[in-house]
């Protein structure tokens, strides 16, 4: 684990690095990324997507709220790898495979 802020949170995000905590931060986007998935499908049924309506929309603002705090916490911790280390060109640097 890392001994900085940064580096917990690069630990928690990358899963491989994190252990744990970070098995259980994928598993908890990857539950959200189904749950969001279901939510899709459901509201494309005219009568639920009536019914619920309030409750698709706030479900909506809370995985938008939830995925954009976690690709902010990527963009910050990022430069702990050693390949992204540079402030501002390693956030925006593509990670191409070699050939």
């Amino acid at each position: 684990m890392g001994t900085t802020f940064k580096g917990r949170v690069y630990d928690l995000v990358e899963a491989k690095k994190g252990g744990r905590p970070g098995r259980i931060f994928d598993f908890c986007i990857m539950v959200l990324i189904f749950l969001n998935v279901v939510a899709v499908v459901l509201d494309t049924h005219g009568d639920l997507s009536a019914r619920y309506e309030s409750w698709f929309w706030a479900f909506e603002c809370f995985s938008v709220a939830v995925f954009s705090v976690e690709y902010l916490l990527r963009l910050y911790s990022c430069t702990e790898d050693a390949r992204y280390a540079r402030p501002f060109l390693g956030r925006v640097r593509c990670n191409r495979p070699s050939a």
